[in-house]
Parts: structure tokens; C-alpha cells; sequence
């Protein structure tokens, strides 16, 4: 009998550390490759965990400890030198517990690690694209940003395979890294709603941002340029003037947290405004439940997973007409796509939404709509395709 397809993957963060949608992806789908008959372990340097191996959701977690930098260091070279300490946790990790079967990495925070390993174990290595640099910076780019978008072209040249998750990405990688189509697989992301259960009391927690005779709009993400929370902060006072009895949650932090605080006060909304900062786990969920609705108004979204997780809560979304996100919200009576970059749009989309009364069959349907995309459907058509290299690597 043949034995489970053994998988090493290299993640630059896991959950429970503190991060966003990748770490969130790489743990789901770790658990959901594990859930289908792999056996699988993940190199991290980023996992708060108790121990340097543990198990969980049936994945093995190795985590580094220690792998800082000098202060002068800055984010792209600190993640240049990570590759160090990634490639050397998983050396230790394959003389105590053996060959594996397949190598995995996410975007280019490991790719350094990642090729090394391949060369000297002759792994096949499957690359997960989570976006491109030139599609988030509109191809614009610094010197750093150009190193980055040049570092991606030479991981999908060197990879057996790159996962993109939806058919937009797929497109960036053929016009921006010109990856021939059949070097791609198309996986869309999945969802767990358990993930977003929750034991608090939703009317008491609801209380601490709005009241009960107000409607609650939610944005949840980085606050970076990429994912225009300042648009939705522009387009405030004109949903006031349809809804005044509206209240607004920008949680998350980023490079933008200083100036979009500030902006609110310039537009006289700040009594209607709150920034609860970065929301994980249970607290999380809540904010999607208790919402009325949820605003992704992204310039750049290859995929769209806080669409997703809104909408596998029953809480209707109105999401910019970009990227992944057009085949993933529809516009229709609970949900709806607005021009991407444009405020005026957004507010009427929003406005139009907020008029609307959202019945328990709306959030039901919502709910339908969302566990379409299956962890363990995507699990398995991975799995599929690294049987397929492993078979032709004659391991």
C-alpha cells in the first residue's frame, strides 16, 4: 500500500499569529489537505505557538523562534533574509522526519527556500499565487517593488506548477510573468464557517459600535491602498445623507490608519466612525454577523475573501467591480458591485443596499452562495495535480 502523499509546505505566517487573508489561506487549506488523506507539515516563522512542533486541525506546525534582524533591516530584505531561517528549520525538519513527496510555498515571501530545497531533494514544488506586484502597484514600481514582481517571474519559471486563486490572476500571470497556461491550475479559495461561530451575546456585542435603531456598515482588511478603505471614508457622508442613523467600523491597521482617522475628523464624521483595529478569531466572526453590511471596496482583489467570509455569514456585501470580485459577488438584492475607484459609486451602491430589508431567506441563500467554494474541493484538486508531479518525478 502506498503511502499518504507527504507534503512540506513553507508558510512565512500561521495562524495563531497575529496576520492576515494568507495565513488564514495557508492554515485552512493546510487542514483541509490533511482532512483528505495527506500528511502534512508546515515550516512557519511567524505562529506564536507553545511548542516548536505541534499538531493542529491534524497538520504538524514547526515554528521557528528567534529569526529577527537588525533594525536597519526593511520589510523586503527582512523577508530576503527569513528564506534563512525557512530552509533552515526545514533541513532540520527533513533529517528528523524524513523525505516528503511535495514542497509548497505562498508568493514570494519563501520562493528562496523553496528552490533550494527542490534543487537538493528534487521535490516537485507547487507555487501558490496570491496576487502579483505589478497588478497591485498598476505596474508601477520601485526599485523594491521591481525586485519583488522580478522574483515572481523567476519562482513561476522555476515551479512545477503554480495555483492561482481565481481565472484574473490567472490572466496576470500569463500578461505580467508570462506563465503558458498549462503551467496553471485555477483553484478558487475556500471557506469554513465554523471558523466564524461565535459564543457572545451579538445584540451586547452590536451595542459597543451602533444602536439598535442604526445600521452598522463594516470594512474589515489592511488599510492600504490596495484595498481602498480611504473610499469608503470619502464616500461617508453621502450615505449619511440617505441613512443618518448609520454607523461605521474600519477594522484592521496599516499605512493608512493615521491619515483615514484623520480624515474623518476633516469630514466631520468622527461621531459616526470607529477604528477597532486588527479583529481575529471569534471577535471576528462576530463583526461579520452583526453588520449590516459589509463594504470590500479593493482597487486591486485577485480573490475576495472577506466577500467570502461576509457572505458564508448571511451578511450581504457590496464589493468593487474588480478583479476576482466580479465573479464572485453578484449584483442583485443583497449584494452588489460598484465601479472600482470611485466613491460617488460606492455610496450609492451602499445607500441602495441599506434601504433594502435583507430577509432570513436572503441570508440563507447567501449562505448556499458561499459554501460553493469548498476547502476540501480545492484540497483535492491540488492534490490531483501534485499525484500527478510526484508520479512524473518517479517518486
Amino acid at each position: 500500500m502506498s503511502h499518504p502523499l507527504r507534503i512540506l509546505t513553507l508558510a512565512t505566517e500561521y495562524p495563531p499569529a497575529r496576520g492576515y487573508g494568507l495565513g488564514r489561506y495557508v492554515s485552512e487549506f493546510s487542514a483541509a489537505l490533511a482532512a483528505a488523506g495527506a500528511e502534512v507539515h508546515v515550516i512557519t516563522l511567524n505562529c506564536d505557538a507553545e511548542n516548536a512542533r505541534q499538531m493542529t486541525d491534524g497538520v504538524i506546525v514547526h515554528s521557528q523562534r528567534g529569526a529577527d534582524h537588525p533594525e536597519h533591516y526593511g520589510w523586503v530584505s527582512g523577508a530576503v533574509l527569513n528564506n534563512l531561517w525557512l530552509q533552515k528549520l526545514a533541513l532540520q525538519v527533513i533529517k528528523e522526519e524524513g523525505r516528503f513527496d511535495v514542497l509548497m510555498s505562498h508568493d514570494w515571501l519563501g520562493v528562496l527556500a523553496a528552490k533550494s530545497l527542490k534543487v537538493m531533494y528534487d521535490m516537485p514544488w507547487v507555487l501558490f499565487m496570491h496576487d502579483t506586484e505589478p497588478g497591485r502597484r498598476n505596474n508601477k514600481l520601485t526599485a523594491e517593488q521591481l525586485y519583488i514582481a522580478e522574483t515572481e517571474t523567476w519562482a513561476c519559471q522555476l515551479a512545477d506548477l503554480v495555483v492561482a486563486n481565481s481565472d484574473f490572476l490567472a490572466g496576470e500571470l500569463a500578461r505580467f510573468h508570462k506563465v503558458p497556461k498549462e503551467k496553471v491550475a485555477v483553484v478558487p479559495c475556500g471557506i469554513n464557517p465554523a471558523r466564524f461561530d461565535t459564543a457572545c451575546h451579538l445584540p451586547d456585542f452590536r451595542d459597543l459600535f451602533a444602536q439598535p435603531d442604526e445600521k452598522l456598515v463594516l470594512y474589515l482588511g489592511r488599510l492600504s491602498p490596495s484595498k481602498g478603505p480611504d473610499l469608503l471614508v470619502e464616500a461617508i457622508p453621502a450615505i449619511l445623507a440617505k441613512h443618518p442613523k448609520s454607523k461605521f467600523v474600519i477594522a484592521g491597521d496599516g499605512v493608512l490608519a493615521g491619515k483615514l482617522q484623520a480624515r474623518v475628523g476633516e469630514l466631520g464624521v468622527t461621531d459616526k466612525v470607529r477604528f477597532p483595529g486588527h479583529l481575529a478569531g471569534k471577535v471576528l466572526g462576530a463583526a461579520y454577523r452583526v453588520a449590516d453590511l459589509v463594504v470590500v471596496p479593493s482597487r486591486y482583489e485577485p480573490f475576495g475573501m472577506v466577500a467570502l467570509e461576509a457572505m458564508s455569514c448571511g451578511t450581504p456585501v457590496a464589493a468593487a467591480d474588480v478583479g476576482g470580485l466580479k465573479g464572485l459577488v453578484p449584483s442583485d438584492d443583497v449584494t452588489r458591485r460598484f465601479a472600482a475607484d470611485n466613491p460617488k459609486a460606492l455610496a450609492v451602491s451602499v445607500a441602495m443596499l441599506l434601504g433594502r430589508t435583507v430577509a432570513e431567506k436572503d441570508r440563507e441563500g447567501l449562505k448556499a452562495r458561499a459554501a460553493s467554494y469548498s476547502w476540501s474541493k480545492a484540497a483535492g484538486s491540488v492534490l490531483g495535480a501534485c499525484a500527478k508531479l510526484k508520479s512524473k518525478a518517479g517518486t
